[in-house]
């Protein structure tokens, strides 16, 4: 008898699901309470909905912070195992050189607007929690080649300075299970031979079942409303100059 009272005991450990441990590390009351606009929430239940989301719109409306929102929600849910943040390493016009230090150490500096924005979602001790279990991985666009991410919510920042090879190489990551959400702003780039890239890239998906796009207006700036007035000058500029 006690041998099969071990042997139901064992069993019992290996039947415990795996989703267990998502919900040790992150649960819902370590989230901050957010309130969001209709479009946030509207964008919110797209990327549930979907498989990849193109998203576009200006600086300030909350590409990044959704995308990582829902990123955490779907972690905390067990839905997914792992967060994989993605950016092009672009300098924003100044040359910075050659950056000593690891891998890690290098790519740290592009991704600075991904851990910002989860510190005003969860706090910065869950942040760092979650990096040190491997549940958020930060990686280089150009390091990425050769990995599957399986269970994985898959996030890439910053798209419109990325060419369309470049897209493919990110998307083509995706495993089993996994979602993309795919971040950019076309008015707003550091490298303009690669601006239009994006969006080929969404022309290109669109009607495939589970892909879908959505565009933030200017009215959605969270952010300072005094951007909404810099950004139309900005776009006037541009079209009275030939800068498009």
């Amino acid at each position: 008898m006690a041998k099969v009272s071990s042997r139901k005991k064992v069993e019992k450990k290996v039947d415990k699901p795996e989703t267990d441990i998502n919900i040790t590390l992150l649960q819902k009351n370590d989230f901050k309470f957010i309130k969001f606009t209709t479009n946030q929430l509207k964008l919110y239940k797209i990327i549930q909905e979907n498989i990849i989301v193109n998203v576009t719109g200006y600086a300030g409306t909350s590409k990044t912070f959704l995308s990582c929102y829902a990123a955490l929600d779907a972690y905390s849910k067990g839905t997914i195992k792992k967060i994989v943040l993605v950016k092009p390493a672009v300098e924003a016009g100044d040359q910075m050189g050659f950056l000593p230090g690891s891998l890690d150490e290098k790519i740290a500096p592009f991704m600075d607007s991904y851990l910002s924005n989860m510190e005003k979602i969860i706090s910065k001790e869950k942040v760092l929690l979650l990096i040190e279990k491997g549940v958020i991985e930060m990686k280089s666009l150009s390091h990425i080649r050769g990995s599957t991410e399986d269970e994985s919510f898959m996030i890439m920042d910053e798209t419109q300075n990325s060419d369309l090879r470049q897209i493919m190489l990110f998307v083509t990551r995706m495993g089993k299970d996994s979602k993309i959400v795919i971040c950019g702003d076309i008015t707003q780039y550091d490298n303009a031979k690669r601006r239009k890239d994006f969006t080929i890239f969404s022309t290109m998906l669109e009607g495939l079942e589970g892909v879908k796009s959505f565009a933030f207006s200017r009215e959605d700036i969270v952010r300072h409303k005094l951007l909404i007035e810099i950004t139309d000058r900005y776009e006037k500029y541009k079209n009275e100059n030939n800068l498009n």
